[in-house]
């Protein structure tokens, strides 16, 4: 059995969208699912919405307060019973064909410890996709990596995303990611981890849909929550022979994906742009970078407009030397 672990907080409306989601391709695939939804206090219809919903088992538990979004990841894990947990944000989408791929990556032998795969993008007010796919398997085939490092350098950056992370329930290790609360992404250790035991398969085609959505419970400290993701990869790479190699590639990508909060954040002002700055350079693997100062001083010399026709140039200079 699959088990579908939701989170929640205050989303009814699209908590119902989620369920009718999973519902949907649970009947397509012809696959046994429990669906574990662990309110975080919500106060208003949830309930209803979650044990009212016609044609599934859906296991539903409240938290007397507000424990934070980790905590709730967490809870929501020890609760599922199934062979594998699939995470899924509240109000995230279940892909058409999702189950099917997923339940056939179950059945392998030898069981992978962690099961993911690409996601695309939809917006709200349109419900319609927006054409962007986050994680992409180019290889036009699913992937099966070793455990240890290829599978911890592998989903260590996808696993930022709650929804479509899979991991099998006899490798949850609740107390070691509750360690990691104050980095806002449990997932990322629990998938590292039972990855890192058992490997990880990663399907071709997307397994999720994930909303853009402006709205969250909770919100990014000054630093983007870089000092706890780092203290998550130090504790999944300790020890190991390929840890510093490990270490030192996704310390690179991350630095590197860094533009999107300088972006942001210069985009909406120069003092919180100052703040971005001033939090990221408090993490040492920030400050030794020059590819993150190189960055710094672009986006505070240029702003977004300079950083936006930079850009632009380069890929015409690109474009003219391909042709």
């Amino acid at each position: 059995m699959l088990s579908i672990a939701i989170p929640t907080y205050r989303r009814p409306q699209y908590l119902a969208e989620a369920l009718e989601s999973v519902a949907r391709e649970a009947a397509n695939a012809g696959v046994a699912v429990e669906v574990v939804v662990q309110d975080n206090a919500s106060g208003d219809s949830t309930e209803a919405v979650a044990t009212g919903f016609p044609g599934l088992s859906v296991s539903y538990a409240c938290n007397e307060d507000n424990l934070g979004p980790s905590e709730n990841i967490v809870r929501a894990c020890e609760r599922c019973t199934g062979d594998y947990i699939f995470l899924l944000g509240d109000d995230d989408l279940l892909e058409p064909g999702s189950l099917a791929r997923v339940n056939k990556l179950n059945n392998a032998e030898p069981k992978p410890g962690t099961i993911s795969g690409p996601v695309t993008h939809f917006v709200d007010e349109a419900n319609s996709p927006t054409g962007v796919v986050s994680f992409q398997n180019v290889s036009g085939s699913d992937q099966v990596f070793e455990p240890g490092g290829p599978s911890v350098e592998h989903i260590f950056l996808r696993a930022t995303m709650l929804s479509g992370l899979i991991f099998r329930r006899d490798l949850l290790d609740a107390e070691g990611a509750r360690k990691h609360a104050d980095s806002l992404y449990p997932q990322i250790y629990l998938a590292g981890v039972a990855g890192k035991q058992a490997g990880v398969a990663y399907t071709d085609a997307p397994i999720v849909s994930v909303r853009d959505n402006p709205f969250a419970e909770w919100s990014y400290s000054g630093d983007y929550m870089a000092r706890g993701v780092f203290r998550i990869l130090d504790d999944l790479t300790e020890g190991a022979e390929w840890g510093p190699g490990v270490k030192k590639r996704i310390t690179k990508r991350r630095v590197r994906s860094t533009y999107n909060a300088l972006y942001t954040s210069r985009q909406s002002s120069f003092g919180a742009y100052a703040k971005t700055v001033r939090g990221l350079w408090s993490v040492r693997q920030y400050r030794r970078s020059p590819y993150f100062w190189a960055m710094t001083a672009a986006f505070g010399i240029l702003g977004v407009r300079g950083i936006g026709m930079l850009r632009r140039v380069v890929r015409m200079r690109a474009s003219n030397r391909v042709g």
